[in-house]
């Protein structure tokens, strides 16, 4: 009888840690939803203030133009998708999702960059179940945090696109379907999932070089790789990649631009980069890589040195290490190497993450809570520079503008000037402001979009009109004072004191053969112009009348904010 209730007792207890357990997982997830979701939100501008967010909107609205049920609209779906640069992956994502809330709710920068918080809360998911499979659930948790408190993941969060957070995703999801398949070869599961996810990494992996090395070293290092070989789902990620062959070879046939494809472009990016000076480095380190990369360095070398006599083990946890390893160290070169950006540091992102949480995972729990208050800290401290413009930031992040005025602007033209958004008509506009005011208002105009610095330096950085455009826009001005547009937007930030080619924005906006028609001031300070070329002297453009911002983009979001409206002159538009 004793020996009974001892036995009822015991499961008693075992059953009430199970229930622990569960409650502290689901508390856990959900505070690292909540804590994601606020991050991705805070403080988003009212409309997109960069180009290449707008452009990324836009594509999701162009499946209306070329999709149907016909074999010629779905080899048009087909062909528009593949010659995504970053894709077609995430060309199909932004077109359903658009499509999903287009007709409902505005395509803003506050609902277009949910799927990135999505794609990285689920992240963390497959970063605590790697890491609990590997070793235990502190390691678990301790990688989805790694994860989570990324600098990084901030950038990548708040913007329309998701190659990076979807790349991240499938990487870890690849990793532990893979990692589970080879630990129990007889998993149907595992067995279908590991090839499926490796399928759709290859439909969205700009990085996959690199991360394939590290992939194939860890399947080959195992003691599982014929089992991997010779799993018959393998037809997956096969099919793919030949339909990747087949189209980088109709490109190259058609002498059509196959630097882009999905199998070229990853090597011509990395081999077209620099050496970055060591401010610059210094301050890319800092923003996108954080704490979480010497802490991942730090487990490194503590593991290195208590399991050297076993490194060159075939077990799994070895081989998984091994592959992190190489990742972290050729990635973190790379990115050193271009250090242009914080968003890149996802390419390193999966190793730091799991390296990371390795070396927290072997900390007192009081250390590991002042690191996590750290990793926050520094998010938010990262999310105030975003805010205020700091210089470091200031080409990526211009969140000082709400872009309120982009809206007012386009509602004025759309209401009081359609006459200007005529095919006959050419609009001049300096980038990045003035071409969103262009995507927003859907015209049928031409445009000559041109790089702020484009005056200056004489080559294109960034996108815009065709170099041979912008030579002839500005040397017909420059040296006969002909401006080869009927139409221009300049915005106040094109004549600051250290704006690239302040001289040539400066003469163009006090040129007398412009008549500045409005004005659209915003909260920040930043100001709108538009104004006609027209022959004759008019007067200065301190004399341009001002419109109400508010009430103008109150009026668009309500009126044109809309995919039935966006779908419009999706020809005229420039795409990514």
């Amino acid at each position: 009888m004793a020996n009974i209730t001892t036995i009822s007792n015991l499961a008693c207890s075992h059953n009430g840690a199970n229930q622990t357990t569960r409650i502290f997982k689901y508390s856990f997830f959900a505070l690292l939803l909540a804590y994601l979701t606020f991050i991705g939100q805070v403080n988003l501008p009212s409309a997109h203030y960069f180009l290449d967010a707008v452009a990324m909107r836009d594509t999701g609205i162009t499946i209306s133009t070329v999709f149907s049920w016909s074999l010629r609209g779905l080899f048009s779906l087909f062909c528009v998708a593949m010659d995504h640069v970053e894709g077609p992956l995430q060309y199909l994502i932004v077109n359903f999702y658009c499509h999903l809330i287009g007709d409902h709710f505005p395509l803003n920068p506050s609902l277009m960059q949910i799927p990135n918080t999505v794609f990285s809360f689920v992240t963390t998911i497959f970063a605590y179940l790697l890491g609990r499979k590997l070793h235990s659930y502190k390691m678990g948790y301790c990688c989805a945090i790694a994860f989570a408190l990324s600098p990084w993941l901030i950038a990548c969060m708040r913007v329309p696109w998701y190659f990076n957070t979807l790349s991240n995703l499938l990487q870890f999801a690849i990793l532990y379907f893979y990692v589970s398949f080879m630990i129990d070869p007889t998993s149907k599961l595992h067995k279908i999932a590991a090839p499926v996810s490796l399928s759709l990494y290859f439909l969205t992996g700009v990085d996959w070089p690199i991360f394939l090395i590290a992939f194939a070293l860890m399947v080959v290092m195992s003691t599982r790789l014929t089992d991997v070989l010779r799993n018959i789902y393998n037809i997956f990620p096969l099919f793919i990649v030949m339909i990747h062959i087949a189209w980088l070879i109709f490109l190259f046939i058609g002498d059509d631009n196959y630097g882009h494809s999905i199998l070229v472009h990853p090597f011509r990016l990395s081999l077209g980069y620099y050496f970055a000076p060591i401010r610059h480095i210094l301050g890319f380190t800092i923003s996108g890589w954080g704490l979480q990369a010497f802490l991942a360095t730090g487990a490194l070398l503590l593991y290195i040195n208590r399991e050297r006599k076993r490194l060159l083990h075939r077990g799994v946890t070895q081989c998984i290490l091994l592959s992190m390893t190489v990742w972290f160290a050729l990635a973190g070169f790379s990115i050193v190497k271009t250090s242009l950006n914080p968003q890149y540091v996802y390419v390193v992102g999966v190793p730091t993450a799991f390296l990371a949480g390795m070396g927290l995972a072997k900390m007192k729990r009081i250390l590991v809570l002042a690191l996590i208050a750290i990793m926050v800290s520094s998010q938010f401290l990262l999310l105030s520079l975003y805010k205020e413009r700091a210089p470091y930031f200031t080409n990526y992040f211009p969140e000082g503008q709400d872009g309120r005025h982009v809206m007012a602007a386009a509602g004025f033209l759309i209401e009081n000037r359609p006459d200007l958004l005529t095919d006959d008509k050419t609009a001049f506009l300096p980038r990045n402001i003035a071409p969103n005011v262009s995507q927003y208002a859907r015209g049928q105009h031409r445009t000559v979009i041109m790089p702020q610095n484009f005056p200056e330096l004489r080559h294109r950085i960034g996108f815009g009109s065709g170099t041979d455009i912008l030579l002839n826009f500005v040397d017909a001005y420059q040296k006969e004072g002909t401006i080869q547009a009927d139409w221009l937007i300049l915005d106040s930030n094109l004549f600051s004191k250290n704006a690239p080619a302040r001289e040539f924005w400066l003469r163009l906006r006090n040129d007398p053969g412009i008549q500045w028609i409005s004005a659209f001031r915003e909260s920040s300070g930043n100001i709108l112009y538009i104004g006609e070329v027209k022959k004759g002297k008019w007067p200065s453009i301190k004399e341009i009348p001002f419109y109400d911002t508010e009430l103008l983009s109150a009026t668009y979001e309500k009126r044109y904010d809309r995919i039935s409206f966006l779908k419009r002159n999706i020809s005229y538009l420039p795409h990514y």
